[in-house]
């Protein structure tokens, strides 16, 4: 009976590996196969058809699954991906009885294929030759329909093969336990000892997460002075920039008052030097007019002395000859004192010029003061401009250790991730 059930499996892998056609898959097939007959052959159950074991009084072993034919290479699906996985536990543990249970469904499943069925009723006349060159021999039978349950095949294949060394594992890890009692034990010892370090690491990491959230709420209150602080040096900073245009304000407006006071004072010295050019003028015709005052009365004098001589001398005369020479007497001593006139009215201007020259030195005097002002309101100006360019200067020295501040705070929070 054991003999039969081995044949009957290397059967079935023969059929299913002349369907299949990736050599990777046949080979890993051929393996799984000679380890469960040796299964079969320990665990003494055999699988016959429709999951039936030979202790139910059938000895006849399951017929042979008919050969999948052999798809064209260009119609044929791409090579499975499902590969045997390497874990020994592959889902949830199985037990000899689930395996053996997920064999007979399998068994049901090729038997109850009518495309498997089928296709063993195909005529002999179909060559490889034709399967190669794509020719359809059998024109009842859809390609996509076949490929879809080729691949189902295979999946279930993998399945049973996954369950078979699941099966596998799980015996080996029963005889270890078997020849080693205290395995169990120490297997529970090595995992309570990792529970140990997991729940140790946990409080550790719960700790880093505590100080950092620390950390996050001081640098986040160093974040909220910082930017109350910056705000407060915004503030600072505007009322500077406002007394600033400010200050240039009326340094603009001293400045125009000073060249004002400038071009005045420009119009006041032209004036001060035409009017100091009269009146060098007017004095030196002054004392040109008293050397000719001097000069008329020493002419006075003489005429003066030559009249009493005339006169003295018009005794001794005729009267016609007096009055004629009396008359010439009087036209030369009205032009006299026409020009003596002249002379006194120059004079009388004297004290007039001298009162205006006064009072241009003291428009200069006034002139000098406003330019002595404008100077030094021109220092207070630039000193203010000095100092707006050093809060200037504090603020962006804050505003650069703010930003360092904001990026290292960034940094924490990107580090926490919060």
């Amino acid at each position: 009976m054991s003999d039969r059930s081995t044949s009957s499996n290397e059967k079935d892998r023969d059929a299913v590996g002349e369907g299949c056609t990736d050599p990777e898959l046949t080979a890993s097939e051929e393996r799984p196969a000679k380890r469960m007959k040796a299964t079969h052959d320990r665990t003494s159950p055999s699988v016959v058809k429709n999951g039936e074991s030979s202790g139910s009084g059938r000895t006849s072993a399951r017929p042979r699954v008919p050969a999948l034919p052999r798809i064209p290479r260009s119609i044929a699906p791409p090579p499975s991906n499902h590969k045997a996985p390497t874990a020994p536990f592959i889902g949830s543990p199985l037990t000899e009885s689930t395996a053996i249970q997920a064999i007979s469904d399998l068994s049901k499943a090729l038997d109850t294929q009518p495309t498997i069925t089928s296709l063993s009723q195909q005529p002999a006349s179909a060559t490889s030759s034709q399967l190669d060159s794509g020719v359809e021999t059998t024109p009842n039978v859809d390609l996509q329909t076949l490929e879809k349950k080729y691949k189902v095949v295979l999946e279930q294949r993998d399945v049973t093969l996954r369950g078979f060394r699941a099966l596998q594992a799980l015996q080996a890890r029963e005889k270890r336990i078997t020849n080693n009692p205290n395995l169990l034990q120490q297997e529970l010892q090595l995992t309570q000892d990792l529970l140990e370090t997991s729940r140790t690491e946990r409080n550790e990491s719960l700790a880093q997460q505590q100080a950092l959230r620390r950390q996050l709420k001081a640098a986040d209150a160093r974040h909220d002075a910082a930017l109350e602080e910056l705000g407060t040096v915004r503030e600072e900073l505007k009322v500077a920039c406002v007394e600033r245009d400010q200050s240039r304000s009326r340094r603009h407006a001293l400045q125009k008052e000073v060249d004002d006071g400038q071009a005045e004072l420009a119009g006041v010295r032209e004036e001060l030097t035409s009017v100091r050019g009269e009146l060098d003028a007017k004095i030196a015709e002054g004392e040109k007019y008293r050397v000719e005052l001097e000069a008329s009365r020493a002419q006075l004098n003489a005429v003066r002395g030559q009249l009493q001589t005339e006169i003295s001398a018009r005794a001794r005369v005729p009267p016609q000859s007096e009055d004629l020479l009396m008359n010439e007497l009087e036209a030369s001593l009205e032009a006299v004192k026409q020009g003596t006139s002249l002379h006194q009215t120059e004079l009388a201007r004297i004290p007039e010029l001298e009162e205006h020259i006064r009072t241009l030195k003291i428009e200069r005097d006034e002139l000098r003061g406003w330019k002595q002002e404008a100077i030094s309101l021109q220092q207070e100006v630039t000193e203010r401009e000095k100092e707006a360019v050093e809060w200037e200067q504090r603020y962006e020295a804050r505003g650069g250790r703010l930003t360092v501040a904001i990026r290292e705070l960034s940094d924490l929070r990107a580090r926490v991730g919060w």
